[in-house]
């Protein structure tokens, strides 16, 4: 089942802000608003968190009503997700619309947090089939197909038992970015896309979450936890990392193309937004209010 929602309706009335409500302090900016690209965000519409299109100012309905739809990424074209709809967290693909939606993973434990490679090919995701989440790469099926591609892990030179999530793939396909807790604070860690020995590259004392590469893929852009939820950068090659966006709610959840960046602020509970924010500004503006819950949003990436 798929249906449109106004804004209007989903946000229960508010009015849309692109370009206009700053939810930060800063009194500086670009000088107009870029184009908002397309993305996809969870929302609690009803019992279930369920995925949302948004594409010129009005949402979309994607999920089909029958279980619980988290952790969107897009690449290639393609839209991948994790869903409980058959019982167990699984992960799935499916064309940007939603329209078709294909069952990739069977686990003995919840799958989650999938990311879809620059070619569309493999999905790198996060597996708690041992009790731990620890990383797994499945080559992506064709909607057309009706079985069950094998996984394997993804060797970091941890051992098995240190968990490890929220993997992405560099925009060339070579390297993923993932969070460790080796150390013993959450950290983001890079690791060859065939696996090997994983380089930490954040040193966050309130530990770096929800990595995302920027793209021209020399920085990973990443939330961190010291004090308030923020964004910040880290160049993988020399590290050194400065903050790209801060708001007096917190922020993060971060998803970023070559021009801007989007992302959520009160990130730990929800109220605030989700928002946009240029690479040259920390201001922070307004797109979608979070009347029911916004978050996780991800913009689609077009097959190249």
């Amino acid at each position: 089942m798929r249906r449109i929602l106004s804004h209007s309706r989903l946000t229960g009335g508010l009015a849309l802000a692109i370009g206009i409500a700053a939810c930060s302090s800063s009194s500086t900016g670009p000088k107009g608003p870029p184009s908002i690209p397309d993305f996809v965000f969870v929302a609690d519409t009803g019992p279930l968190a369920q995925l949302y299109l948004f594409h010129d100012s009005t949402t979309t309905l994607i999920s089909n009503g029958t279980g619980n739809d988290t952790d969107p990424k897009s690449a290639a074209g393609m839209l991948v997700f994790s869903s409980d709809r058959d019982g167990n967290n699984e992960i799935y693909i499916a064309d940007e619309a939603g329209v078709t939606q294909h069952r990739v993973t069977r686990g003995s434990g919840p799958n989650i947090e999938p990311a879809l490679s620059p070619t569309g090919d493999r999905i790198a995701y996060a597996s708690m089939a041992t009790g731990v989440p620890r990383l797994f790469i499945v080559p992506a099926p064709a909607l057309s197909d009706t079985g069950f591609p094998t996984p394997v892990a993804l060797p970091t030179g941890a051992d098995t038992f240190v968990p490890e999530q929220s993997p992405v793939w560099s925009p060339d396909g070579t390297r993923v970015a993932f969070v460790s807790s080796r150390t013993g604070t959450s950290q983001v860690f890079v690791v060859a896309a065939t696996g090997g020995t994983a380089a930490q590259v954040t040193h966050e004392t309130g530990g770096a979450f929800v990595p995302v590469w920027s793209a021209d893929g020399q920085d990973v852009i990443y939330e961190t936890a010291a004090g308030a939820r923020s964004i910040a950068r880290v160049p993988v090659a020399s590290g050194g990392s400065s903050t790209l966006a801060t708001d007096s709610l917190g922020i993060g959840e971060p998803t970023c193309n070559a021009e801007l960046c989007l992302a959520v602020t009160d990130p730990s509970g929800s109220d605030g937004a989700i928002v946009w924010f240029a690479f040259s500004s920390p201001t922070t503006t307004a797109i979608l209010p979070r009347t029911h819950n916004e978050r996780q949003p991800a913009i689609l990436v077009a097959a190249h």
